[in-house]
């Protein structure tokens, strides 16, 4: 929110009504205003407004002045919810959210720390779903970056932990042999996530 303070000088004592343009749209009309007085404004993006305020007494003479107001961007501020132990073939889901109180557009992409790089994360408002399977066990560092309008980047990282899941197989035998044969053995359908 910007706000200032207005003054004007009117050596008649009459009564005065301001109105303010912010530049951005938006007008204001105040009403009676005495010499000094205080106008604020929130602006939805980022820039720079001229500011024009017109004060009128009460016999319809009035002046007017102008100033800039200079809009600083504000870079997304962005949140991933926790994720919770994985086992390593598993897919796991996960959420997140960013805030930006600027009227921008924004961009997302996730990088899911197992090599694959940044990929591009769709985004649901300000909020965004994670879905990724990690082929291996071990600890990974999911980075998500929201990127505004104004390529202010704002990004968050979360761990997640992937369990190593033991290997299976099934062992294939004869089950009736005679004494002093060997028995045949065979190993099919070994499986490791």
């Amino acid at each position: 929110s910007w706000s200032g303070t207005v003054w004007f000088d009117d050596p008649d004592g009459d009564n005065h009504v301001a109105t303010v343009d912010f530049g951005d749209g938006t007008q204001t009309n105040l009403g009676q205003v005495t010499t000094g007085f205080q106008v604020s404004h929130v602006y939805a993006l980022h820039g720079v407004y001229t500011v024009t305020v017109t004060v009128t007494d009460e016999y319809g003479a009035s002046a007017t002045g102008s100033f800039k107001v200079t809009v600083n961007n504000v870079i997304p501020t962005v949140t991933i919810n926790g994720i919770a132990p994985i086992s390593e073939g598993t897919a796991f889901s996960g959420s997140g959210s960013f805030t930006d109180p600027g009227a921008d557009t924004w961009s997302a992409t996730v990088d899911y720390g197992d090599g694959g790089g940044a990929h591009p994360l769709t985004l649901n408002g300000k909020a965004f779903a994670l879905g990724h399977t990690y082929v291996d066990n071990g600890y990974y560092t999911v980075k998500v970056t929201v990127t505004d309008s104004a390529s202010g980047t704002g990004t968050a990282t979360a761990f997640a932990t992937v369990n190593n899941v033991a290997p299976t197989a099934t062992l294939n035998s004869q089950s009736i042999v005679d004494e002093g044969s060997n028995i045949v053995v065979s190993l099919t359908s070994p499986f490791d996530p």
